[in-house]
C-alpha cells in the first residue's frame, strides 16, 4: 500500500461531505428567491456531474473536484446571469459547497471535515503505514 491508495480511500468520504452541504437546507447561501431556507439542488444535474480526481504529488495528495455543467462556476463562485439570454440580469450568490464540505474548520454553520481522524482511520487499514 502507498499514500495514493490511502488518498483514494479518502475520496468517497470527502464527496459525501460535499454532498451533505449541497443537500442541507440552509439560509447561509443567501438564496435570491423564496424559499430562502433551502438546499442548492434544483434538478440534480450539477450534483450528478461531479467527479473527484486525485493528483499525486511527491509529498501530498491533491484532490480536485470537477462539475461538468456550463453553469457550475456561477453557482459556486456567484455572479450575474441572464436566464436563457433574455430578461434582466440577476445576481446569483456564491455557494462554495466543496470548500465548505472539506474545510478543516467549521464554516457557514457546517461542521469541520475530520481530516486527521479520517486519515488515521484509513491509514490504519494498511499495515505498512501503521507500524
Amino acid at each position: 500500500a502507498d499514500l495514493k491508495e490511502v488518498a483514494l480511500d479518502m475520496s468517497k468520504p470527502m464527496m459525501e461531505a460535499v454532498d451533505r452541504v449541497m443537500y442541507t437546507e440552509t439560509t447561509s447561501f443567501n438564496w435570491p428567491r423564496d424559499p430562502k431556507n433551502r438546499d442548492i439542488i434544483d434538478s440534480g444535474t450539477l450534483r450528478a456531474s461531479a467527479r473527484i480526481y486525485l493528483k499525486q504529488n511527491p509529498i501530498t495528495p491533491v484532490w480536485r473536484f470537477v462539475y461538468n455543467v456550463p453553469y457550475a462556476n456561477v453557482i459556486y463562485y456567484g455572479g450575474y446571469i441572464q436566464a436563457y439570454g433574455q430578461g434582466p440580469m440577476i445576481y446569483i450568490p456564491a455557494r462554495p459547497w466543496v470548500e465548505i464540505g472539506v474545510s478543516p474548520v467549521s464554516r457557514y454553520n457546517f461542521p469541520a471535515f475530520p481530516w486527521q481522524q479520517l486519515f488515521e482511520e484509513k491509514i490504519a487499514k494498511y499495515p505498512t503505514f501503521s507500524k
